[in-house]
């Protein structure tokens, strides 16, 4: 591999990194909304439920992907935790 291919996968890295803060900041953006529903409508932030569903999905999906669940699990629940502190503090 030449200098300028690793380069060229490196700047298509960068993108994509670009690109996945722009949705991780868009995701927060609407838990905020949702927590500020939650404390309007007396709910509880955590829903054990919803979680359920959501590690359950994201375990099917990444083995149809054939991607690491334990390293998609662990995204998610840093996900989920940022999230969950922010609708606390709303």
């Amino acid at each position: 591999m030449s200098e300028k291919e690793l380069n060229a996968l490196r700047e298509e890295i960068n993108s994509i990194d670009t690109k996945l803060f722009g949705l991780i900041k868009k995701r927060l953006d609407v838990n905020y909304k949702i927590g500020v529903l939650k404390k309007t409508h007396n709910e509880p932030v955590v829903h054990e439920n919803r979680e359920a569903e959501i590690f359950n999905a994201l375990k099917t999906k990444a083995e149809t992907h054939n991607i690491n669940k334990e390293l998609i699990t662990n995204i998610w629940k840093l996900l989920i935790n940022e999230s969950q502190n922010i609708q606390h503090n709303c």
